[in-house]
């Protein structure tokens, strides 16, 4: 995904909501990638397993081994590939979930407007992500939208997204009316002081 392509999708993002996207983007790309190589890593030793049982049984046909000898190895080699396939296929049925969770998380934390939501730390994202999972799960929540869940999940939390704080106060002595005041300024406003 290129910064051109998130421009012509979502016309009025700001430089730094593309930035944020494409961040989002790049970290799903990059645990993606994990994925596959904890795949092929696991492909790589099947291989070599097999090579090493492969190596076994020729052994023990040059040695004339006895047919007991022969079916041991047999059903052992078989009960190793056997184990192996099934361990791989869940593995692949999980990264495939997961994404799809993912996937489904991503697209329910957005802004009214549609634009992704910026967490105040990536550990309240992540909570957030295995609440949201265990809340799929729930049959409680049957028939609910993915955003929903993710509302209700998220409503009551004051501390997860990073809002600007925008507010427009008549400063007194000023120039009138002021858009953006940080922190800082309101608290002198306000007459707190730190």
């Amino acid at each position: 995904m290129k910064r051109e392509d998130v421009k012509k999708i979502f016309g009025e993002a700001s430089d730094e909501q593309i930035t944020a996207l494409l961040n989002i983007n790049s970290a799903d790309i990059g645990k993606a990638k994990g994925d596959y190589d904890k795949l092929k890593g696991d492909f790589d030793t099947q291989k070599s397993t097999l090579a090493d049982l492969t190596k076994e049984l020729d052994t023990l046909k040059e040695t004339n081994a006895s047919a007991e000898d022969w079916k041991e190895k047999y059903q052992k080699l078989s009960d190793d590939i056997e184990v192996q396939k099934k361990k791989t296929e869940e593995e692949r049925q999980k990264a495939e979930k997961d994404a799809e969770i993912l996937s489904r998380y991503e697209a329910a934390a957005v802004s009214k407007d549609g634009k992704p939501l910026k967490w105040t730390h990536e550990a309240i994202k992540n909570d957030y992500l295995k609440k949201f999972s265990q809340a799929l799960e729930d049959k409680a929540n049957a028939g609910k939208s993915d955003a929903d869940i993710f509302n209700m999940l998220t409503k009551d939390d004051g501390v997860a997204f990073d809002i600007p704080r925008e507010t427009t106060v008549y400063e007194s002595g000023g120039s009138g009316f002021s858009n953006s005041l940080d922190d800082a300024k309101i608290d002198a406003i306000m007459g707190i002081t730190t």
